[in-house]
This record gives structure tokens, C-alpha cells and sequence, in this order.
């Protein structure tokens, strides 16, 4: 019940049923009382932006994973002191941080908006080392203005330690799977070797002359192979077989193996014509006592080469995976099982390189971008390949760049390509808005203000469009208020702080713009607007 539960609720999540997931969630927990069912139900919380919900069921937990989600509910609720206390407990220093990488990276962002640069720098780069790929961290560097060059956090040793980890992941999954099939193994053979007693008893007291009819040949009769099969099938379980032209029931390998190779083992396996059997080999030996033994009292003779044939066909079917059986080219199993992992590492090794390769691209022009070296960004931006270049956040950054430079014609261009390409991505709108005012487009404007309000009521960006709106009107204390509404909306949001600035500077009112200023550099002490 437990587990039916638990994937009902991770199935409601991602469907988005967060709802469902949050009273699937609470009838576990009551049924199932435990922290691990207790985390869940606070991520379901978290989907559904109920932050003080999970504060409450968390609190007091001491598992890791509990101690990065309460962290997580304390950050959204500005609660970033109690945050800091549970990432990083002051009383036992040499705690680790919760989650790896990405609880550094939410130590470092707590770190930097309570003012702390360099410990949020540290932070930063920790989490860039243990995850390469944590794009957030280097993002969160370049703001900061102290990234390091691209070439060196993106390098090839980087490219090689990400592909050492993919193999010893995936090494020690493919370890997992052969230990459960070995123990699968284990527990048939032990069943069959409980049954096989019970078979030789059987076929003693079917007596001898059932197969007497035969002619006397090394070869043994087919309904003593169907007889075999039939008591695999009831050691199998459920075990689909395969049914031959000659009535031969055969079972099915095991899954994993491949189908054509299959065919090509079972040929060997049950073919008359291939390597002659033990009890081929035996009556080839004492052909004329066993002709004698048969037709007087060879009953013990007979039914002792019955024992024989059910056994070497378990033994047979038990090592048809090992990799001494070949392949019709003369090739093992274990030669394409190493080929295949060979060609699948290669592919890894190929797809970590192409992606650091473009992480490169993309970090080194955010990267001057942050610096203001904006014309040598725009070169390295124009690097990135065809698909790439024409995404939304590329073609932000190119505006914004161009925006830097002065140039809002060119800025307005490519923010108008990403908003068409991308219509509902908003970060960056406020400085397409801010390129419109200077352009005097107002009509422009107030239809991009319209659309971002209609998108995203609760987006500082949007109305930061709105306040430009009016900026550009002339009304100033309305665009002030809205300015205002942006601020309360994200109090991190800098550019939203210097706009009120501006306002209040417009209105005359330098005390309340300095003070503004001042909030906007307590947000961002690089943002030189303010």
C-alpha cells in the first residue's frame, strides 16, 4: 500500500496535480509515519508554493534531504537567517552541506543577499566543482563579476571527470542488475534441485516400456524433452515459452538478452545434429550390453540416462547467457556485450564535450557581458551555432549588450526577434521596455506593458513596462507607483529600486532618490545605474 501510494503521489506531480498529490501525500504520512514520506510531503508543498506549509512539517527534521528542503521554505519565506542556520549549523561546523552542489548554490545566494561577496563567491565555486553543469552557480559568479575564464571551468579535465562519473554510475548500476539476476538464478536452481527427486520418481513409476516402442538409437525420445520442458515451465513461474514446428516447448531466455541471438543459442542448444550428449557419448561406448540391458532388465540403465538428459538440459539452459556460448560468427557474447559498452562510453564521452563546448560559447559572452565588455560578447555570441543563437536568452543577452553600447535601435531589433520567438519569457523585458521609452515608441510600449500584465500579473518585469508607460507620459507619479508595485513584487530586483529613483529625481524628490539608489547598490553593488 505504502508503495502504491508513494508512486501515485510522484505520478500526481508530474501531471502537475499538485492538489491531488498534497491529500495522496497527508493520507501517507498518517498511515506511514516517517521522514522520508515526510519530505515528500513537503516538496508537494513546495510545488504548490506553499512554503509555510512545508516550514511546519519540516522543522526540527535532521536528515539531510530534510535539511535542504526546510533551508528551501525558509529562503522563500525571507527567512534567510534560520536558512543559513540549518545549511550551515554554527554549533557543528564541520557538518556538510545538505544536497551536494546545489545546496551550496542556496548557501552562496543567502550569502549574497545578506551582503557576504566573497563567502557567496566560495559557495559559488564549490558548487561549480562538485557539478560542472550547475550553469546557476557560474551565472551567479559573472554577476558577481569574478567568474573564472570558461576555458578553465569548462575544460577538458572537467570533460573527463564527468565522463569518470557516468561510467561508475552506470558501472554500478549494471553491478546492481547482475547481483538481482544472480540471485534470481540462485533461488531457481534451488527450486529445481527440490524438484528434480520428485521427477526421477515419476518417470521410474511410468515404467521402462513406454519408450520401449523406440528404436534403440543414441538420440532420446522427443516426449522426454517435452516432459523436461513442462517441468521448467512450472519452476519458471509465469515464464512465456516459445512453441517449435516439432512441438518442442522451449522458454524464453532472459530478457535482457537479444532476440537474434536467441534463436542462434537455442539452434545449439536442441538441435539433434550439434555436439553429441553425455548419454550420446555413453551409449556410443556400451552399445551392446545397453541393447541387451533394454530389452531384459535394463531398467536402471534407462532410467539413469533419463536423470542425465534432464540434467544436462537444466545445466544447458542455466549457462545459455554465459559467455562461452558464441554467436554464429564465432564471437561471444562477452565480445559484443564489451563492443556495445564501448560504442555507448564513446557516445557519452562525444556528448559531455559538445555540451561543455557550448557551455564555453554561452559562459564566456555572459561572462564580458557582466563586465561590460559588450562588443567582444556580441563576437562571441555570433559563435554559437544557428539553433542556438536564435533562443530567447541569447537573443536577450545580444539586446541588452547592444542596449550597453548605446545602441537601441540594434537592442530593440533583437528583443523584438526574442519576444516573438519566446512570447512569454520575461526576464529581460524591463530593458526592452526601457529601450522603447528611449526610442519614444510609445504605442510599442504600451501594447509590450498590456501583454506582460496579461501574461504575468505578479511580474516585476511587467510592471516595470507599465511605470516606463507613464514614464514616458510624463506622469511621473504614476509611473512611480507602479515602479513601487515592482519592488514589492521582488525586493532583489535592482533595476526596479533605480527606476524609483529616477522618479523621485524626476518629482525633485532627491532624499527619496538617494535612498532608492542606496537600496539598489545594497542589491547589486555593480549595478552602475544606481
Amino acid at each position: 500500500m505504502e508503495t502504491l501510494m508513494v508512486d501515485r503521489v510522484h505520478s500526481s506531480l508530474r501531471l502537475f496535480m499538485y492538489r491531488n498529490a498534497i491529500f495522496l501525500c497527508e493520507r501517507l504520512c498518517a498511515q506511514f509515519p516517517s521522514e522520508t514520506n515526510v519530505q515528500l510531503l513537503a516538496t508537494c508543498y513546495l510545488h504548490n508554493n506553499q512554503p509555510y506549509a512545508a516550514y511546519h512539517v519540516l522543522k526540527g527534521k535532521k536528515l539531510p534531504e530534510s535539511r535542504y528542503l526546510f533551508a528551501t521554505s525558509c529562503f522563500r519565506m525571507n527567512l534567510l537567517r534560520e536558512a543559513e542556520e540549518i545549511l550551515c549549523p554554527v554549533n557543528e561546523p564541520n557538518m556538510e552541506v545538505p544536497s551536494g552542489a546545489t545546496g551550496h548554490y542556496l548557501l552562496g545566494v543567502i550569502y549574497r543577499c545578506t551582503g557576504r561577496i566573497s563567502a557567496a563567491a566560495e559557495q559559488f565555486t564549490q558548487a561549480l566543482t562538485l557539478d560542472p553543469l550547475l550553469w546557476a552557480a557560474y551565472e551567479e559568479l559573472c554577476i558577481l563579476g569574478i567568474a573564472e575564464d570558461t576555458d578553465e571551468c569548462f575544460s577538458e579535465s572537467t570533460a573527463l571527470r564527468l565522463q569518470q562519473e557516468h561510467t561508475s554510475t552506470s558501472t554500478l548500476v549494471k553491478s546492481n542488475f547482475a547481483n538481482e539476476n544472480r540471485v534470481l538464478s540462485s533461488s531457481v536452481s534451488a527450486s529445481f534441485g527440490d524438484i528434480i527427486p520428485k521427477q526421477i520418481k515419476q518417470l521410474h513409476a511410468n515404467n521402462i516400456t513406454e519408450v520401449s516402442g523406440y528404436p534403440h538409437t543414441s538420440i532420446m525420445p522427443p516426449p522426454l524433452f517435452r516432459n523436461v520442458h513442462a517441468y521448467q515451465n512450472t519452476i519458471s513461474g509465469d515464464a512465456p515459452t516459445k512453441q517449435k514446428a516439432n512441438g518442442v516447448s522451449q522458454p524464453l531466455r532472459r530478457k535482457y538478452m537479444d532476440e537474434a541471438r536467441l534463436k542462434k543459442v537455442s539452434g545449439r542448444l536442441f538441435n539433434s545434429d550439434a555436439m553429441p550428449r553425455r548419454s550420446q557419448r555413453l551409449k556410443d561406448t556400451t552399445t551392446n550390453s545397453n541393447t541387451s540391458q533394454i530389452g531384459g532388465n535394463g531398467t536402471d540403465h534407462l532410467s539413469g540416462s533419463r536423470y542425465e538428459v534432464i540434467d544436462e538440459m537444466w545445466t544447458d539452459n542455466m549457462s545459455g547467457t554465459s559467455s562461452s556460448v558464441s554467436t554464429a560468427d564465432g564471437r561471444s557474447f562477452e565480445q559484443d556485450r564489451a563492443e556495445r559498452i564501448l560504442l555507448q562510453d564513446s557516445k557519452v564521452a562525444l556528448g559531455i564535450r559538445e555540451l561543455l563546448g557550448l557551455f564555453r560559447t554561452l559562459g564566456e559572452g555572459f561572462r564580458l557581458s557582466c563586465l561590460f565588455k559588450c562588443q567582444e560578447a556580441l563576437e562571441v555570441y555570433r559563435k554559437l551555432p544557428e539553433s542556438q543563437f536564435n533562443t530567447g536568452w541569447v537573443l536577450c543577452q545580444v539586446g541588452k549588450a547592444y542596449f550597453e553600447l548605446v545602441d537601441y535601435l540594434e537592442a530593440d531589433h533583437y528583443f523584438e526577434l526574442a519576444h516573438r520567438l519566446s512570447p512569454c519569457t520575461l526576464d529581460g523585458m524591463d530593458i526592452y521596455s526601457t529601450v522603447l521609452y528611449h526610442l519614444n515608441e510609445e504605442m510599442r510600449l504600451s501594447y509590450l506593458a498590456q501583454e506582460l500584465i496579461s501574461i504575468d500579473r505578479l511580474s516585476p518585469q511587467a510592471w516595470c513596462a507599465v511605470g516606463n508607460c507613464f514614464a514616458l507620459r510624463k506622469d511621473h507619479e504614476t509611473a512611480l507607483k507602479n515602479f513601487q508595485r515592482s519592488v514589492q513584487l521582488d525586493s532583489r530586483f535592482a533595476y526596479a529600486h533605480t527606476l524609483c529613483g529616477h522618479e523621485y529625481s524626476a518629482l525633485e524628490d532627491y532624499e527619496n532618490s538617494i535612498k532608492f539608489y542606496r537600496c539598489a547598490l545594497q542589491v547589486d553593488e555593480r549595478h552602475y545605474n544606481a
